[in-house]
Order: structure tokens, then C-alpha cells, then sequence
């Protein structure tokens, strides 16, 4: 059974109403955040964790209109490339660092993200089709591979099963 850890007055606000739809089969959750911690077994292990905060001041409750909002996504699960890469967002400072690393190139056909990798996988490949739609509207923050564990790391408060799905049934 889901528990909140909202205030009666907390429970009042639409924010409160949002979280708690989200989070009816997850954890502790009021109108201001939410945790949730999963882990999916089939066909293999999947660990899934979604954050959301909204840091406001005590003036800011008379007006919603200003937030900051802080959201994160993070998929893990084992697989069996040993490769280590990483992908990212690109920095200002990313073109200075290319000149002197050469495993550090622009993502093709992403050109707002960083490749870090000695050279494409199929675990890089297969990763970056199926996230595609995710990397066009930029809300893939990290995607990195290290020790045969991979992280997939976006910003967005939309869950996206259905991309999860598709990399569930991927062979990594």
C-alpha cells in the first residue's frame, strides 16, 4: 500500500493530485516530490528509479507560477559488453577536448550530444536506436556503460514505458 507523507494542506494542491496518479503503485510521495524505486526481472534486471522535486520558497506558494523543477529517470541493468563509453550532453568546452581525445566525437545525427567510446558497439548502437526519439527532444541527460553495467539517465518527468519496454527486449 502506497503512504503519503504530505500535510492535509499539501494534499489540497493539483501537484499533489499529479504525484499521487503517478504514483499509485510506487513509494512516498507528496506535492512537492516523489521517489520510486523499481526492478523489472523479466527477461532479465532492470533497476528503474524516477525523482521528481519541485524546490520552491514559502512566497512561491502564494503563486505557483515560479518553480524550480528537478526530474530525473534512471534505467540500469548488467550486460554483456564490457565496453566502456558514455554519452552526453554537449558543453561549450567539448570541441577544445576533441582536439586532444579522439574517442570524443559528436554523436551522429545528434549533433547536441558527446560521444565518449573507443569505438561503436553493438550494445552503443542498438541503445542509441532505441532511444532515438528521446535524444531528438533532448531528454537523454547521460547514457554510459561501465564494469558491463549500463545507466540510461534522462530529464523528463514522462515515464516513456514504452521505449523501457523496447530495451528490455534488447540483447545486451
Amino acid at each position: 500500500m502506497i503512504t503519503s507523507n504530505a500535510t492535509f494542506i499539501e494534499q489540497q494542491s493539483p501537484y499533489y493530485k499529479l504525484n499521487e496518479s503517478f504514483c499509485l503503485n510506487f513509494e512516498k510521495f507528496n506535492a512537492w516530490s516523489y521517489v520510486l524505486h523499481g526492478k523489472i526481472t523479466t527477461p532479465k534486471p532492470w533497476i528503474l528509479e524516477y525523482k521528481k522535486s519541485t524546490f520552491t520558497s514559502d512566497r512561491s506558494l502564494i503563486s505557483l507560477k515560479n518553480k524550480n523543477l528537478f526530474v530525473s529517470v534512471i534505467w540500469k541493468t548488467q550486460t554483456t559488453d564490457t565496453k566502456t563509453f558514455s554519452i552526453r550532453r554537449k558543453h561549450s568546452t567539448d570541441n577544445i577536448v576533441g582536439i586532444f581525445n579522439s574517442n570524443f566525437k559528436c554523436l551522429e545525427n545528434h549533433k547536441n550530444y558527446i560521444l565518449n567510446a573507443k569505438n561503436q558497439s553493438k550494445t552503443i548502437q542498438e541503445v542509441i536506436k532505441t532511444v532515438h526519439p528521446l535524444l531528438v527532444s533532448n531528454e537523454v541527460f547521460q547514457i554510459s556503460q561501465k564494469n558491463g553495467i549500463l545507466n540510461i539517465e534522462l530529464r523528463t518527468d514522462l515515464h516513456y514505458f514504452n521505449i523501457f519496454n523496447q530495451l528490455t527486449k534488447l540483447n545486451l
